[in-house]
Parts: structure tokens; sequence; C-alpha cells
């Protein structure tokens, strides 16, 4: 009987080892799902934090209020029968400040839920600016009348309880303005506070000044609101990402954390000086709002996410590290002995998903390379009943691991490393394999 030849013999446990890392696949995606619940459950405890004081903030106003009423036809159904009469309908202007300049201050603080710090701010606001009061005729349909003493100011926020600490507007002449929870402009995702003005004429100049303070989390954006719209932000937090319509026209990062700040022309912003409340202007502003998201230096779960991924290629690239140190040595490896080295590179994701919930990624990540290499080599040290075969295994496997952590570093060239990896893996084992005589037969039927 013609025997298997050595060739052979590898080529169907190459085969059987494909098998095995597909196989692989199933407790990685079982990795993978966890994951994805324990990141759930971050957001969830996030949100729970973020609510209670207030959520991300977003800053609108102040803005001049202005109403004007016109007769309109109502159309009403009663008794099932249409019926119409003529009413009248109070709708609103608003008029951005002419210039203003903000000055924020914000400061980070970590709060605890569970096993998650969630980063928290207080933020003290200071703005200066005035509005001109604007000729208004040619904003409000015919016959429709302005109502000069009924002006106002109203400050938008994204949730009334963020607000800390009294809101101080003060207008020479007209002293503090009391303020009252809603506005007239309530309404599309706006709620904020109002503080009735008094008569007002076209021409006039109102100088104003504003202190008050908020409370919020995740992310700090302001609307360009006027015509000249300067911003500077100072805040404790060493880890900013700048987002929204504008970034900064200068920053400075340190570890003390960052400086700020932000100069918005007229024209830039894309929305006239006076607009309505519920028009495309809004939504312009909303849109073009600009400012700083904190972002967690750690990001364990994403990082974790990115290297499960990639996780199937680094499994299948470590079993063939395995196997070619085998096909170059004439050692043998069961598939048994290769099947527990393949689960504990499983375990590695998993130890990285545990440790990176405690420490940063970059520890976690070290923590667990050493853990897995170290279980690896020791096992292949005696699977290959060689020291030297057992070090070159682990050491096989501490560059394939240190090739996934920059992988999980450098985003933006994970496709190129990735495919770098994949190309040198394929050399590697063509260069290694290629005397292997895959089809040869001894003359006695043993192994070659």
């Amino acid at each position: 009987m013609t025997g298997i030849t050595r060739g052979r013999a590898l080529g169907l446990k190459l085969i059987l080892l494909g098998g095995i890392v597909i196989l692989l696949g199933i407790p990685l995606s079982l990795v993978g799902i966890l994951s994805w619940e324990r990141s759930s459950r971050e957001a969830e405890a996030i949100g729970e934090v973020s609510r209670s004081v207030g959520g991300p903030q977003t800053l609108r106003g102040p803005f001049l209020v202005i109403p004007y009423s016109f007769q309109t036809t109502i159309h009403e159904t009663r008794d099932g029968r249409q019926l119409s009469r003529t009413g009248l309908e109070t709708r609103h202007l608003l008029v951005s400040p002419d210039t203003i300049e903000i000055a924020l201050d914000q400061t980070v603080e970590m709060r605890h839920r569970g096993i998650y710090d969630i980063p928290v701010y207080t933020l003290d606001i200071r703005a200066s600016g005035a509005f001109v009061v604007p000729e208004l005729a040619s904003q409000i349909p015919d016959r429709a009348e302005l109502d000069w003493s009924a002006a106002g100011i109203v400050v938008i926020v994204n949730d009334l309880r963020a607000i800390s600490r009294r809101v101080d507007l003060t207008i020479p002449g007209r002293g503090r303005l009391d303020f009252e929870p809603g506005s007239p402009i309530d309404g599309d995702g706006w709620r904020g506070i109002s503080a009735p003005l008094g008569s007002i004429a076209p021409g006039q100049r109102l100088a104003f000044d504003l202190e008050t303070g908020l409370t919020g989390a995740s992310s700090l954006k302001v609307t360009a609101i006027g015509r000249d719209t300067q911003v500077s932000l100072v805040s404790n937090w060493q880890h900013p990402a700048f987002t929204g319509g504008f970034l900064p026209d200068t920053s400075e990062i340190g570890p003390d954390g960052f400086r700020a700040s932000w100069t918005v022309p007229y024209l830039a912003r894309g929305v006239p000086a006076v607009w309505q409340p519920r028009s495309g202007d809004a939504a312009t502003l909303e849109e073009q709002a600009f400012g700083v998201s904190l972002v967690s230096p750690a990001g364990g779960y994403q990082r974790v996410g990115r290297a499960l991924k990639y996780g199937l290629f680094f499994v299948g690239l470590l079993m063939l590290c395995v196997f070619l140190i085998e096909a170059r040595t004439g050692q043998r490896i069961h598939p048994v002995q290769y099947m527990l080295m393949g689960i504990a590179q499983v375990v590695f994701y998993l130890l990285l998903l545990a440790l990176s919930e405690h420490v940063n990624v970059v520890p976690a990540f070290a923590l667990a390379t050493l853990a897995t290499v170290g279980l690896s080599g020791f096992y292949a040290m005696n699977a290959f009943s060689s020291r030297p075969l057992g070090t070159a295994t682990g050491a096989a496997m501490g560059v394939v691991y240190i090739t996934q952590f920059l992988l999980l570093m450098v985003e933006d060239y994970a496709l190129l490393v990735g495919a770098v990896m994949a190309f040198l893996a394929l050399a590697s084992a063509m260069v290694l394999t290629r005397q292997v005589e895959w089809y040869a037969v001894t003359q006695d039927g043993r192994p070659g």
C-alpha cells in the first residue's frame, strides 16, 4: 500500500488548519457580541449621567424677538360642518446681535457610574454685544403690524435643567432683565427662556452684558448668532475634538487643558440678520454650530471592536506561523494542539476587552499580549519538545501582536498595514514551503 508522504501530510494538515480557523470564528463573533453589549451598557451609563446634567449643550442666543400680528382666515370643523372665521395670528421675528463676544470657561470633572468614568462639565458664560434695531417693515406680510412695545430677549438651551445659576442680562438704561422659563419661539426642538424688553424703535442701539452658567456632558457647541461672532473657550480637558461647522482660528492644547477661539463673520454663517424662528434659517444655524467634544483618551470599546474586525485574520496568521515552524523543522503538532493554541488567541481578545474596561487600551493590550504569548510559547515548547522552537513560536507571535497593536493605533493606515501583513504572510508561506514535495511518495511508503 502506498504510504502518505510528509508533504501530503502537511498539505492535509494545512487544509485542516483552515477549517479550525473558520471554526474559531464562532467564539470570536461571540466576543464581538459581548463587546457590543458592554459598549451599549457604557452608552446607557453615559446617557443617564448626561441627562442628569443637561446632556450635550448648544448655546443659541441671545436674540431680540419682535412680534407682529395680521388678520387670517381660520378653518374649523364643528358638528361635522366646516366653518371659517377671521382671527388674529401672531408671529415673531428674530434679530441677531450686531456684534457679540462670548467667553466660555469650562471645568470638566469625572462622574462615576459603575466601572465607567463619564466626563461632565460646568460652564461659566460671559458675553457682551449690541443689537441694532432694524427697520422691519419689509420683513412682514402686507397689512401686518409690528408690536414694538412687546419686544423681548430670548436665550435657547438644550435643557433648562442645565442652567446652573441666575441668568443676568443687563442693558444700560434698562437695568437687569427678568427671565422666565419658556419663550415665544419654543418648538421644533428649541426651548428657552425669555424676558420682556419693553418698547424699542428702529435704529436704536441696545448694548448688553450677559453672565450665566450651564452644566453639560459629552460636547459643547455654540451657534454663530451675531453678524460678527467671536467665541473664546478655556477648558481643563486635555483631549478635545473640535467639531461643527467652523474649526477654531487658534487653539492650544497642553497638559493643563486647552484654549481655542473662533471668529465667524456675518456672510460665513449663511443666515440673514432677521429671520423667522421656524424657517430653514434655524436649521442652518444648527448645522453650522461649532465647538468641542470631550473625547475619552482610552477609547477601549472602539479599539477592541476594531481589533475584532481583524481577529480572524490574525488568528489564522498565528496558526500559519506555527505551521511554518512545523514544516521547516519536521516536528509534528497534533490538530488538537493547534486548536488549543487557537483558542488561546481567541481568549486574548476576551482579556483585551475585560482589561480595557479598567485601564487604558495600551497597557490592556500589553498585558493581554504578554499573557497570551507567554502561555502559547510555553505550550509550543512542550508540543515541539524543544525550548528553542517554543521560544521561536513565542517570538513570532509577539511580532504578530505588535503589528496588530500598530494596526489599532494608526487607524488612517490600517488598510495599508493589513494589506502588507497579508502579503508578507503569503510570501513567507510560499518561501518556507517552496521545497516541500506535496505529491511525492517514498519507495517504502513511509513518510518522507
